[in-house]
């Protein structure tokens, strides 16, 4: 094709950047300006955009040129939601997309292990995003679901979600005292069970209990493992519901 002078650039940021401070939005436009710093497109839009995708910056982007000479950059940002363990901890965003790895510093991000097996070869799509199973995308999709709806429950504080095949998510979760301990909830749907949660903690709470296991994955009542004060001795507790 013939060369396209570029008079103007002009990028649009399509989702909110503010709630991450992961990518920052002055680097990101930094990037594509350099992409484009010779002012001359001498190759195909095509090749500009696999440049772009491989930083593994972008879940989507798209280059649209105007007889004008601006030259449009539409971009939707990977943004970190959570961690997910896979050959190494990955970042998940919140659409479901699995990218990068996860850095040391980012303990703010809560961890989900469990949905990939030991030793899972990876392989990648032009956006360096991971290529998921329709199971995979399906267990990520429930993992964020059930993240978004714990944060919503007072009194649980959580350490990490994990995926269980025949036995569905638990929450490692600790009280206000940093004891640990975990819930077994199952498969979705989540919100009841994490009502009747919420009850069981407020109730353990006012009677200076800790709880060791809280097993939801049953109907209609719950199993309470309480951590006893002569270890290892446990009391088991009923909770009707």
């Amino acid at each position: 094709p013939p060369a396209y002078k570029i008079k103007s650039l002009q990028i649009k940021i399509t989702n909110n950047l503010k709630n991450t401070s992961f990518f920052e939005e002055k680097k990101i436009k930094k990037k594509i300006e350099n992409v484009f710093k010779n002012k001359t497109i001498k190759k195909p839009l095509k090749n500009f955009l696999d440049q772009l995708r491989k930083t593994n910056i972008f879940s989507e982007i798209n280059l649209k040129t105007l007889p004008s000479g601006e030259l449009i950059c539409e971009a939707k940002i990977k943004t970190p939601y959570l961690k997910i363990k896979v050959d190494h901890v990955r970042y998940l965003s919140e659409e479901g997309q699995v990218f990068g790895k996860a850095q040391k510093k980012d303990k703010n991000l809560l961890l989900i292990t469990g949905i990939f097996p030991k030793r899972y070869k990876t392989s990648f799509d032009k956006y360096n995003s991971l290529i998921l199973s329709k199971k995979q995308k399906e267990h990520i999709s429930q993992a964020i679901i059930l993240y978004e709806q714990t944060r919503a429950t007072d009194k649980l504080k959580l350490r990490k979600i994990y995926f269980e095949k025949h036995r569905g998510f638990t929450l490692d979760a600790e009280n206000k005292n940093a004891e640990k301990y975990k819930v077994i909830l199952g498969f979705k749907p989540f919100k009841t069970k994490l009502v009747k949660l919420k009850k069981i903690l407020t109730s353990l709470e006012a009677e200076s209990k800790t709880p060791q296991i809280i097993e939801l994955d049953y109907n209609g009542k719950a199993f309470v493992k309480i951590r006893s004060d002569k270890k290892p001795a446990w009391d088991l507790l009923w909770h009707k519901l």
